[in-house]
């Protein structure tokens, strides 16, 4: 069903723009979206509600790791991978993760080569989400 991706994909757009602007996400926004995921979720997707609850744990453990890296990943990522865990489950939620992990990777090697930041610099990591989303999306319909 798209009414899914077509969410995921508004709120990574909504998330992206404030996460490159400011390098954070308002808390309306991400309270906002997490009451419309869960929403969609028990109107829609109520299907293997023990990989969805694995899905939210994907999150989970980002949302930890930003706590006890004082802040190297932000806080609203580990939000976001909570959201997109109860919709599409753990599968498809550490796979967009991976793929946006692996996106940050190599635009931080080019962004260090080519001196424009330091090893220090922080990047939004909400548009490689998104990216990692559409390659998800791309190999789920196309692969």
């Amino acid at each position: 069903m798209w009414i899914r991706e077509l969410w995921i994909l508004i709120m990574m757009i909504a998330g992206s723009y404030f996460d490159i602007r400011r390098l954070g996400i308002p808390k309306v926004l991400l309270s906002m979206e997490a009451i419309v995921s869960l929403g969609i979720w028990l109107l829609f997707y109520q299907d293997c509600v023990l990989e969805k609850l694995l899905g939210v744990l994907v999150g989970i453990g980002i949302i930890l790791i930003s706590r006890f890296s004082e802040g190297c990943i932000g806080l609203a990522d580990g939000i976001l991978l909570c959201m997109t865990g109860i919709l599409l489950g753990y599968r498809q939620n550490l796979e967009m993760m991976m793929y946006a992990i692996l996106l940050a990777a190599v635009a931080s090697i080019i962004i260090i080569v080519f001196r424009k930041a330091n090893r220090k610099s922080r990047i939004p990591f909400y548009p490689f989400l998104f990216t990692g989303f559409m390659l998800l999306e791309w190999r789920v319909f196309y692969g």
